[in-house]
């Protein structure tokens, strides 16, 4: 017990420390995810309407594809402070991701101390477990199911598939990998055929994902998030969207993928040279589960590197302890790693021009609070932009949000109008089309009034300053509200 209690202070100590020091509490996807959950807070679990997209298909379907996520963060609404909410949450994902990641890895008699070096297992995969996303868990659920499969405790496995399709249904299906690869490995390395714990996993995993309020709904929405998104791409029509869910490329292997790949060649490299007995079944699996991840990453999405980091420095801990044990070497190793993958995030947050702040758009959403009329529409120049605007005012509505293919699925004229800032678009102006093919545009003052019926826009002051100064030489625009954050402009008739 008192060994947990000191790995628990230090490592709220070092957690709290990064998330008072990091920008990434403010990342937009936070203010999205935590107004959701003050939603629930002050209207109850069950409440369904999402009107503030209004031009998005989100609009149109009454459910929360991320419902489970959102009732976890609720109870932070207690702190009643919206800026001490945005601070702690991703401080209180982060240590939960420990804390799972810590009882995965002393069931495979793997020190507590290791789940450091799982949470730091590279920079860009810090940088995701960092922020409010339901990657923060989920990465490390499936670690737990890995790790409650080949130690032998059905009802954690079963437990924690059950939490992972809860929490992020539009993941549930890597339980699958973990289950096949379980599987596999036991029948060759053990010669056993006992498939039925893996396969109730999967059972509850999926089962879990699918039955939530909403369901019609939240499955229409998971088919445009998933293959409307691809069948888009695929046309080249919008090679943009989706970035995360594109494949690895080599600038992203580096920050995201590098470091976890050495550490597991040394590691292998070690092992090999060892004349030990191995204990095959839990490395195997491993080792099997990283790399479908790294199939995942290198074919399909990105977001692999969510399942490939824990899994190859759990493998690569494993290889170790067939050396002998993990002793003061193999520490350096993987202190090495999670002291390069905290030091270039802290360097990646010093180089950032432009710092975040949890009141960015406090001020400027007040002001329209105090100035418009309750469900009126206003205008946002960045689709990203929603997230912090939902959070800090629900009495009005906006544009879209969440991932751009919402709001290009509802209708890719009003796509195109909203996007203020796509490449080759005159500043101060938009059009129905892209506008790489040169269609016809007007000034935003003449589209945005008879096309969206709004005569508001808000924008942050650092987002296009040709865009902005545009608007301020128009003499049917008006800035009626500015601080040294964000703008209000007003359309004159």
């Amino acid at each position: 017990m008192k060994g947990f209690a000191v790995f628990f202070a230090t490592t709220s100590a070092i957690i709290g420390f990064l998330c008072w020091y990091s920008q990434y509490n403010y990342d937009f996807d936070n203010f999205y995810h935590l107004g959701h959950a003050n939603l629930y807070w002050r209207k109850g679990p069950a409440y369904r309407p999402f009107p503030w997209v209004t031009y998005s298909v989100i609009s149109q379907h009454n459910s929360d594809m991320w419902w489970g996520f959102h009732l976890l963060l609720t109870p932070l609404w207690v702190l009643r402070d919206p800026v001490w909410v945005l601070g702690v949450a991703p401080a209180f994902l982060l240590l939960l991701h420990v804390l799972i990641a810590r009882l995965a890895l002393v069931r495979l008699k793997i020190s507590q101390w290791y789940a450091l070096a799982v949470a730091f297992g590279s920079m860009s995969f810090f940088t995701r477990m960092d922020t409010v996303r339901p990657q923060a868990l989920s990465s490390v659920l499936l670690l737990l199911v890995f790790s409650a499969l080949v130690t032998g405790a059905p009802w954690l496995s079963i437990g924690a598939s059950a939490l992972l399709g809860f929490l992020h249904p539009t993941l549930s299906y890597m339980v699958i990998l973990v289950a096949l690869a379980t599987i596999l490995t036991r029948r060759m390395m053990k010669g056993e055929w006992s498939p039925w714990v893996e396969l109730s996993c999967v059972a509850v995993a999926l089962t879990v994902a699918v039955l939530r309020p909403g369901i019609p709904d939240g499955l229409a929405l998971l088919k445009v998030q998933l293959i409307d998104l691809m069948i888009a791409k695929k046309a080249g029509a919008i090679p943009n969207f989706g970035s995360e869910l594109s494949p690895v490329e080599p600038s992203y292997f580096i920050r995201s993928m590098l470091g976890p790949t050495v550490v597991f060649v040394i590691s292998l490299f070690f092992a090999l040279r060892s004349k030990r007995e191995k204990d095959g079944h839990a490395l195997a699996s491993g080792l099997l589960i990283s790399l479908g991840a790294i199939g995942v990453s290198m074919l399909i999405t990105r977001r692999g590197v969510d399942q490939f980091v824990p899994f190859a420095i759990t493998s690569s801990l494993l290889l170790i302890r067939q050396t002998g044990g993990l002793n003061f070497f193999a520490g350096l190793i993987f202190a090495t790693n999670s002291l390069i993958s905290a030091g270039g995030f802290v360097w990646q947050h010093h180089q950032r021009k432009h710092k975040l702040n949890a009141i960015d758009f406090r001020g400027a959403s007040q002001w329209l609070i105090a100035n418009t009329q309750k469900g009126e529409i206003v205008g946002q120049a960045v689709w990203s932009e929603f997230g912090p605007l939902f959070f800090w005012n629900q009495h009005n509505r906006f544009f879209g949000g969440m991932d751009p293919i919402f709001q290009y699925t509802y209708s890719k004229k009003t796509y195109w109008a909203m996007s203020l800032t796509a490449p080759m678009r005159i500043p101060g102006q938009t059009g129905t089309d892209d506008p790489k093919k040169l269609g016809e545009e007007e000034p935003i003052s003449v589209v945005y009034p008879k096309l969206f019926k709004t005569r508001w826009l808000i924008t942050h002051k650092f987002t296009s300053p040709a865009m902005q100064d545009a608007l301020k030489e128009d003499p049917k625009v008006k800035i009626r509200f500015e601080d040294e954050y964000a703008r209000v402009y007003e359309f004159l008739p």
